[in-house]
């Protein structure tokens, strides 16, 4: 397409050259691809939403990927972004350029979108894959113990899936120890204003189909808040969710980045002589676009708590802000209740 910037290089010149951008590597695998007899196509994507529209054609686009056709007959549950085209083909939409996006998936910035699928006469605007949010997720668990005199400490293990995994892949594969423990403290830092953070393990970083794995142990000082006889402790440990929003008068569609499910389980141990005097209510909203629910009991010595926060939809109209105010604000409030402790 044209020269210059639209024009990819001849796959052996990218090989000899050992350089190429997004349209170049798209370019070279496909030429790779079909050495061993699978057909691709060139498919120019846009990481802005709207900008390739069905209705308003067009070859304007910020970056190229491959679509590998799929064989008839063939089938694997490791293959996601799976799109049809009109003539039937069924296409893997494979993204060579993005390094932390496991093999099957799509990066969040262009599912939800449109492509450009390059087919000579059965070339097509194609709409791009919304994947479920169960293949993008966050899972922390805590298991802490609280002082009498309101610190807290224990051990945290985070694990995460997806695109919610790519920023922390780049920074433990790439990184180094400086960068991970200033980072790891500016996170840690939006919870807690004086901790210490000790035995810090990272697993399976260069893995993109498992899990990448955080652990660490952790003492925070001043957790719980002292009031007489009294101790009132936040039992959401850590992470923030809630979407942000403001009060002006919504006119365009709202875009809520990615689907996402983030889970939280956090078991923090009563201090002695401490017994539990009030319990925050437990919530539950479901949305259609969103849903969050969480609970805080008490199970044996020690407080439980858990929530799940599921984002569904990329797009909202604007009519729907309303709708994610209320989402916004029942997840900040729950983020800041509190459990109140009685001393015996």
């Amino acid at each position: 397409m044209g020269i210059g910037g639209y024009q990819p290089h001849f796959a052996g010149d990218i090989y000899r050259n050992r350089y190429g951008d997004c349209k170049d590597k798209a370019t070279l695998l496909s030429s790779m691809l079909s050495t061993v007899g699978v057909h691709t196509a060139l498919l120019m994507v846009d990481d802005r939403r709207g900008v390739i529209d069905p209705d308003a054609p067009s070859i304007v686009g910020n970056h190229m990927v491959t679509a590998i056709e799929i064989p008839k007959g063939y089938s694997s549950p490791k293959l996601r972004s799976v799109v049809t085209a009109k003539t039937g083909r069924s296409y893997l939409v494979f993204d060579p350029t993005w390094e932390k996006t496991p093999f099957g998936q799509l990066e969040h910035e262009l599912q939800g979108g449109y492509g450009l699928l390059m087919e000579g006469s059965d070339s097509q605007v194609i709409a791009l894959p919304l994947l479920a949010p169960e293949l993008n997720t966050v899972h922390r668990v805590g298991s802490l113990q609280l002082a009498p005199d309101g610190s807290l400490k224990g051990t945290v293990t985070e694990d995460r899936f997806g695109d919610l995994s790519d920023r922390r892949r780049a920074l433990y594969t790439h990184g180094d120890a400086k960068e991970q423990n200033e980072y790891l403290d500016r996170v840690l830092g939006r919870d807690f204003t004086t901790f210490k953070v000790s035995d810090v393990r990272v697993e399976n970083a260069e893995a993109l189909n498992k899990n990448l794995t955080v652990s660490y142990s952790i003492e925070v000082e001043r957790y719980a808040r002292a009031m007489g006889p009294l101790l009132t402790v936040r039992p959401r440990v850590l992470g923030e969710e809630a979407p942000p929003v403001d009060n002006k008068v919504r006119k365009i569609p709202i875009d809520l980045r990615e689907t996402m499910q983030v889970k939280d389980e956090y078991d923090i141990e009563l201090p002695a002589g401490f017994a539990v005097d009030e319990l925050p209510e437990a919530v539950m909203l479901d949305l259609g676009f969103a849903s969050y629910e969480s609970s805080t009991r008490l199970k044996g010595n020690a407080l439980h708590y858990s929530r799940t926060y599921t984002v569904r939809q990329v797009t909202l109209t604007a009519e729907k802000y309303d709708a994610l105010q209320k989402l916004s604000s029942v997840i900040a409030t729950d983020e800041q209740s509190r459990v109140v402790l009685k001393k015996q």
